[in-house]
């Protein structure tokens, strides 16, 4: 609450909610928890659980996969060809070759 004749005060940045034993603080964000992956390097390692996800027998079609998972069967297509490059393709998108 503010008082008569004081400034209002302004946070500037992100806050989050955070319980405590006897209730609720508004503390500092914390920063991006998980290190930040090149997109390519994600959707490599999709493919290859799409490709063990099948292999396993959890799905029993590349269609089922597509269905499930709501994308295009052609998309999954594409992605399942990422984990078929050759080693040293794979290790240029990862950026370790």
């Amino acid at each position: 609450m503010q008082r008569e004749g004081e400034n209002p005060r302004v946070i500037v940045g992100r806050l989050h909610r955070e319980r405590r034993k006897h209730g609720v603080a508004l503390v500092e964000a914390p920063r991006n928890r998980l290190p930040h992956h090149h997109p390519q390097a994600l959707r490599l390692a999709l493919a290859h659980k799409m490709a063990q996800a099948i292999d396993a027998g959890e799905f029993a079609s590349q269609v089922g996969l597509a269905a499930w998972l709501g994308f295009t069967p052609a998309y999954i297509s594409q992605m399942l060809d990422l984990a078929l490059l050759p080693p040293w393709e794979q290790e240029e998108v990862l950026g370790v070759g």
